[in-house]
């Protein structure tokens, strides 16, 4: 064990070489994020604890071979290591090991870190480590629309619940984040939504680079990113799949099954006011399509089953009967895009101009561009919230249901009670619209909201 650690601590002091070779050889003239742990936002340290649980997951091999792929960040590791803590409980001790092959971890703030956007708890999922055979066989069912129903899945709500239950009972007034990248955040994007349909468990979660690919679009070679850089602008229309939005309809009505389509939307609809925020870029082949969904609806009605109907989900439903027939979106999200490392031009011949393409393209998908540098170097975008079905009509209060308005009020009698005195006789009551809850208003359609980072 001793020699073990040995290495494993060579092997770090290496990786914080290197890193600090190229910090000041290439990566001194660009803006690094704030250095204070206390002044950093929760995107920032939520990145940071998904990069810790990567390497908590990595052995020894893998931890040099991410030092060699420069992704290692000492700066994430001290601030997991001096902040935060694994939160202990009979559930998290007794799948200890398990956890790691969720690649699901659950970390504790400790008393010392100051910062008032650090939750309570952190949920945290991280993406696919390449030489592990689970996680690649989970990204093949992203792409046949199978993950939803897996055996991952299930087992990382079940986790989750019994583990929020306990921080909750033991401590009732902290916050919980969930926060996942690539593999991770698909994970994350459908236990979060599962958690709020289905157990009334409202955790704000931080989805970075999610994947949103299928086979359909692997095969029809439909892999370079074409999503607009700035999503604001109208110059630019989505390259989108041919939309056989009632073709497929009847399909499923003629050779599917009509139930499920029915209980997908219905979950679908029980998601409109749970708001993830997915963190996107342009240049990334996995996410990109994110991007283009929502920017296509931009200025449409609200969204029908057939607008979020794919084709890889009404074809993997002929052989699969978990196979979920929507895409792995949801009704409401606050979209953050970065441009960062996203501005390289599609190559044709040279193998220079590919090898450029891919690494433009592999630091499109990192993580480091969420914790490691200021939002003015990565481009970030002011906050876009999609919001695609209408929100409920507010509910008067029971007070107010029986007032009738501009009605005048009656003459006080000349005996009149104590709390009546002040009141001005004669007085018309003005007409009020009923208040909306506050989560309710900013749930008008495909509204964007510039604001800071949080």
């Amino acid at each position: 064990m001793g020699l073990r650690q040995m290495a494993r601590d060579f092997v770090d002091e290496l990786g914080y070489m290197a890193a600090s070779s190229a910090l000041h050889s290439w990566d001194a003239h660009l803006k690094l994020a704030v250095k204070s742990y206390d002044r950093i936002s929760r995107r920032c340290l939520m990145a940071m604890l998904v990069h810790c649980t990567y390497f908590r997951d990595l052995n020894l091999i893998e931890r040099f071979g991410a030092l060699l792929m420069e992704y290692d960040n000492k700066r994430a590791e001290d601030y997991g290591d001096t902040h935060w803590e694994p939160y202990l409980c009979r559930a998290t001790l007794a799948n200890e090991l398990y956890l790691k092959d969720l690649g699901l971890a659950f970390y504790r703030r400790r008393p010392s870190h100051r910062n008032r956007k650090a939750p309570g708890l952190a949920i945290v999922l991280r993406g696919t480590i390449p030489t592990r055979s689970m996680d690649l066989l989970d990204d093949l069912r992203i792409g046949m629309h199978a993950l939803n129903q897996s055996d991952r899945v299930l087992d990382t709500v079940r986790l989750i619940v019994q583990v929020v239950k306990s921080f909750q009972t033991r401590y009732p007034n902290e916050s919980i984040c969930m926060a996942g990248h690539s593999l991770g955040a698909a994970i994350g994007l459908i236990v979060g939504g599962t958690l709020y349909s289905t157990y009334g468990i409202n955790i704000d979660t931080r989805l970075f680079n999610p994947p949103l690919v299928t086979v359909v679009n692997v095969l029809s070679g439909r892999v370079r990113p074409t999503a607009p850089a700035d999503f604001y602008g109208d110059n630019h229309v989505p390259e989108l799949e041919v939309d056989f939005g009632e073709l497929k309809r009847v399909f499923v009505q003629s050779y599917g099954n009509q139930a499920a389509m029915n209980d997908e939307w219905a979950q679908f609809e029980k998601l409109r006011d749970w708001v993830p925020h997915l963190y996107l870029n342009p240049g990334d082949p996995f996410c990109f399509r994110y991007i283009e969904f929502y920017k296509a609806q931009q200025g449409q009605p609200f969204i029908t089953p057939e607008g979020v109907m794919s084709s890889q989900g009404v074809l993997s439903g002929l052989f699969h009967q978990n196979a979920t027939l929507f895409k792995n979106v949801v009704p409401s999200a606050d979209l953050h895009i970065s441009n960062w490392q996203s501005h390289g031009n599609w190559p044709s011949y040279s193998n220079s101009e590919w090898n450029v393409t891919l690494q433009s393209q592999r630091l499109s998908h990192s993580l480091r561009q969420w914790h490691k540098y200021k939002r003015e170097y990565i481009e970030l975008q002011p906050v876009y919230c999609a919001r695609l079905l209408p929100s409920p009509s507010p509910r008067r209060h029971r007070q107010d249901r029986h007032q009738t308005p501009h009605r005048s009020l009656p003459s006080p009698s000349p005996r009149r009670h104590r709390q009546d005195r002040h009141q001005t006789p004669h007085m018309s009551l003005p007409s009020r619209s009923p208040r909306r809850h506050r989560q309710d208003r900013h749930q008008t359609p495909h509204r964007s909201r510039p604001r800071g980072d949080y």
